[in-house]
Parts: structure tokens; sequence; C-alpha cells
């Protein structure tokens, strides 16, 4: 190795060295960097119910009549396996809202009085559903569930109607056998009558047509009476419900809210700790004077900018390995991809977020206004990287601004990979690694520039 290149690995080296001793320095931090965001995703996956709440409701309906009847059973059969748990069933509207008013319930659905006069008028009886609920998630939950309580409420009468029109079939069933029997023996007689004509040398042309009306007659109340035995043998439930539904989750196994939340926790963490850092240490060689150093010192801007992006990504690597190691044998978070695509993903996450902490530490002039900085950029991160909600639920001007986060690649990169188990996406590695090329060449301008000027 020849004594150019010695030296200036030995310049590059001196920046990790560095940064590991000071950040060795500080084991509270280190160990808050590690098992602090643990302890945090512990708590969360053994405090997460993979599980909604039962939600408390009240059902008011009319007093007295068939509909309190159905309703009772839709409460205790078809709501059953459901998320609602009913409290009572009242037939007092105002003393229902004030439970709600009071926080009591959650729910109180008020099924139509006079619905049946309702629809004798060719009218729609409507069920209306009271709640108190703010978040604007549960409140499409809610109108979800309303539509879901509609049908079964729907499906309960048309059941019951069913029923009793199979029950008042028996009767009729009976009757259309006894009229065929009755016609069987017309077109017997006619046949014999004819018979009989046609032996005596007579033209039977007039009962020729009457024994077909009637043959044609018997063989029509055949098939209604076969049509009508089929009806009574249905079960109401299949004749009103004849599908059933059920959704299969393909390309992963089964997913925790926790497990679907630890990767973005991870992508989240690895962002912020690279670019408070790397920001809070440039501000404060600024403020110490250590840059007037490099300046003096035979030190160029690329080997310092080499040296510092060696350090961080070494330290933000170790540190990224202990959470997924501890998430994945630990709290039980699956790795269904290759361990090898993961640690990249890492590593272009830990790229990119270290150029983006270099530019906040160009236009930070202290401590504190690298780490507010940094404090806007980790709420930006969570309300809009994916982490909290899909990008699907913003206007299309904020799917653009979200990419220009790093997280945001990180987080649907490492969800692939350790829940899905695809391979990495070319077009979002591509765009991760991509934007950290563009802060390297930014980052390398900016030093070189305050070198010069220090």
């Amino acid at each position: 190795m020849s004594d150019h290149a010695l030296r200036w690995r030995i310049r590059v080296g001196a920046f990790p060295r560095k940064e590991i001793v000071e950040i060795a320095r500080q084991p509270i931090l280190i160990l808050a960097l590690v098992f602090g965001p643990f302890l945090i995703l512990l708590l969360f996956g053994a405090t997460l119910r993979d599980t909604a709440p039962f939600v408390p409701a009240v059902f008011v309906i009319p007093e007295g009549g068939p509909l309190a009847d159905r309703v009772t059973q839709l409460a205790e059969r078809d709501l059953s396996g459901t998320r609602l748990r009913v409290m009572e069933v009242t037939s007092d509207e105002d003393a229902a809202l004030e439970r709600l008013h009071e926080g009591e319930v959650r729910l109180v659905v008020v099924f139509p009085f006079g619905a049946a006069e309702a629809i004798r008028r060719n009218e729609q009886a409507s069920i209306v559903v009271y709640h108190d609920r703010l978040d604007p998630i549960e409140t499409e939950a809610l109108d979800v569930f309303t539509l879901r309580l509609v049908d079964t409420a729907n499906q309960q009468l048309l059941t019951g109607l069913i029923a009793d029109v199979q029950e008042g079939a028996g009767p009729i069933g009976q009757d259309l056998r006894s009229s065929i029997d009755e016609v069987q023996a017309v077109r017997l007689a006619l046949e014999e009558a004819q018979r009989q004509i046609v032996l005596s040398g007579g033209d039977p042309q007039v009962l020729r047509d009457a024994l077909r009306r009637t043959a044609a007659l018997e063989t029509d109340l055949a098939l209604i009476a076969m049509a009508l035995q089929q009806f009574s043998e249905l079960q109401p439930e299949v004749i009103v419900t004849p599908f059933t539904g059920n959704a299969e989750q393909i390309g992963a196994g089964e997913i925790r809210l926790a497990d679907f939340y630890a990767p973005a926790a991870v992508a989240l963490l690895l962002q912020h700790m690279a670019v408070t850092f790397v920001s809070l240490s440039i501000v404060r060689e600024d403020q110490l004077g250590t840059t007037e150093l490099f300046r003096i010192a035979p030190v160029s801007a690329i080997e310092a900018l080499l040296g510092r992006y060696l350090a961080h990504l070494v330290i933000g690597g170790v540190i990224g390995a202990t959470v997924l190691a501890l998430l994945v044998y630990v709290l039980g978070v699956p790795m269904r991809g290759d361990w090898l695509m993961a640690a990249a993903v890492v590593a272009a996450l830990l790229f990119t977020s270290i150029g983006l902490g270099f530019a906040i530490a160009v236009i930070a002039s202290s401590d504190g206004q690298a780490v507010q900085y940094a404090m806007i950029l980790l709420l930006a991160s969570v309300f809009f990287s994916g982490f909290i909600l899909t990008l699907d639920r913003f206007a299309p001007p904020m799917h653009v601004i979200a990419r220009f986060l790093p997280v945001t690649y990180g987080v649907e990169l490492l969800r692939n990979v350790m829940l899905r188990g695809r391979d990495l996406d070319p077009a979002q590695i591509g765009g991760l690694v991509g934007m950290g090329a563009a802060l390297f060449a930014l980052g390398f301008v900016l030093l070189r520039r305050r070198m010069r000027h220090a």
C-alpha cells in the first residue's frame, strides 16, 4: 500500500474512531437508543389487543309486536360473534340516549316504530344508529356496521316471512294434491268415454279436445305441486342468504398489530437516530471550532465526509441489527424474508438519513435548532410515511412529498421483507439509494464550502 493510500485511510478512519469514542462515553445514551425503543415496542406488543374491544350498545324497539321478538333474536344470535355487546333492549329512546351522553354505552340502535305500516305504504323503514365517536376511522367503521345491521335485520324479517309462507303452504299443497287427483279422475273418465264413443262408431273430436286440455292441466298442477314441495323443503335462511363470504389473506401468514407496526418503528428509529446524531455532531464541531482544525489539518472534504458516513453507518448498523434481533427472537415478529435483504434496507436507509442529517446541520446554528428540526422531521415522518395511515388516504400531491422522506421507503421495504417475505422492489430501493446519493453530493459541496470558510 502506498504512503498516500495509507495516509488517506488513516485520515478517513479517524472520524469513525472519534464518533464511536464520543458515543461510547455516553453509555446511558446507547442503552436508551437500543433498549428504549425495544422496551416501547415490548409494551406496545404486550398491551395491544389483536381483537377490537366490545362495543356496549342499547337496542330501542317498539313495545310489543312481532318486531320485538325479531330484534331479540338478532341481538342474541346473529350479533353474538361481532364486537357488539347488547346491554339492554328497551322501548324508551330518551333513556337510551341519556345513557349514551353519560358514556355508559357507545351505541344506541333505534329500530323503527310503525315499520309494518310503512312497508304497507310501500315505504322503507329506517334503522338509526346513534354514537359519540370522534375518530373518523372509527366513524367509518360504524357506517359499515350500520349497513351490516340493516342487512341482518332485513334477513331476519325475510326469514320470518318465508317461514310463515312455508308454513301456510302445507295446506295449499294438500289441496293441490287433491285437485290433481280429481283432475286425474276426470281425465281417466274422459279417456273411457272416448273409448266407448270410438267403439260405437261416433266422432270423439269434442272429447279429444277436452282430454288434451285436462291432461295439460294435470301436468301444470303436477309441476306446481313439485315446485311448492321444493320451496317448502328449503331452509328460510338459505333462501334469504344463498351466499356466504370469507376473506383470505395471500402472501403472508397471520399478522398481529404489533407485527405490522414493528418494521415501521425500526425504520422511524433509524432515520431519527441518524439525522439527530449527524446534525448534532456537525453543529457541535462548528461550535467547538473543530471545523477550523480540519481546515488546517491535511484532511480533505471528501475524507471527512466518508469518515462521518462510515462512523454513523457502523453505529446505526449495530443498533439496527440489535433492535431487529430483539424484535424477531424476543417479541416473535416474523422474518419471512432474507436477513441480507433486511440488512440492505437498513444500510440504504441509514445512508440516506445521514445525508439528511448533513442538510439539517447546514441550516441549524445551534444544538437546540438541530434538535427542533429533527423533531419536525420526525413528526412529518410519523404522519406522512405510512407509519400510522397508508399513503392511499392522502391526496395525490402528498404521495410525492412523502417520497422525499427516507422512512417512507424504509417502512414499505421492511414490511415487504419481514412480513411478506418478498424480494426488494428495485424501484423503491433504487429511489432510496438515489436520494441518498443526491444528499451525499450535496453534503460534500456544503462541507467543502464550510471547511474553506471556517
